[in-house]
């Protein structure tokens, strides 16, 4: 079953306690659910009381629209914000931790282990690469230079780590390939050593 639900004023016709904004079934009627004792144009977006003649109701906000999609623009923006903030320190983390290790141990293991380190991280970037492009496209003009703003910063990021992650990748392999390539030379020295002698 539907039930229609109207907001609307009611005046103090039937005195000081029934004035106010009001949620019902239909105006004036008996079936209410909500009141707030205000007097103003608009309905108050707080100090409604769920029952009517009951508490405050704190969680209870009313608004237009439009205020509701810049409040929930605000809010998205507010926890990609610190996704992006989190997701920047833990990188920077990463990085130094993979310096580190580099550092310590300048073999293809100890490159190949630095990228392990960072790969989670260009993943998490990636992901959130995909979650501002979205943020972009439903910001609102309010929002829009904080979103580019956000963008630019994880644009940096992201660079950042992934250079570093290919130059660990292409690194480990270059060194590797560099071994394999000395232990063909020299078993090849090595036979042509053994065949040299024979033909002379």
């Amino acid at each position: 079953d539907f039930v229609d639900v109207l907001m609307y004023y009611w005046d103090g016709r039937d005195g000081p306690a029934f004035e106010g904004w009001w949620f019902g079934n239909k105006l004036g009627g008996t079936q209410v659910w909500s009141h707030c004792k205000d007097s103003g144009l608009l309905p108050p977006s707080v100090g409604w009381k769920v029952p009517w003649d009951g508490a405050v109701r704190q969680t209870l906000n009313v608004m237009n629209a439009e205020t509701k999609k810049k409040f929930e623009a605000e809010e998205k923006l507010q926890v990609l914000s610190e996704e992006i903030s989190q997701a920047a320190q833990n990188a920077s983390g990463m990085q130094h931790q993979a310096k580190a290790i580099v550092a310590s141990n300048a073999t293809s293991s100890g490159y190949a282990e630095a990228g392990k380190q960072l790969a989670p991280q260009v993943k998490i970037l990636a992901e959130l690469v995909k979650k501002i492009t979205l943020a972009e496209k439903s910001a609102t003009p309010e929002t829009t230079p904080r979103v580019q703003q956000l963008a630019k910063q994880l644009q940096s990021v992201q660079t950042s780590v992934t250079n570093d992650f290919t130059n660990y990748k292409t690194t480990s392999e270059k060194i590797e390939n560099e071994a394999k390539q000395k232990i063909l030379e020299e078993r090849d020295s090595a036979v042509l050593e053994q065949v040299l002698p024979e033909a002379t």
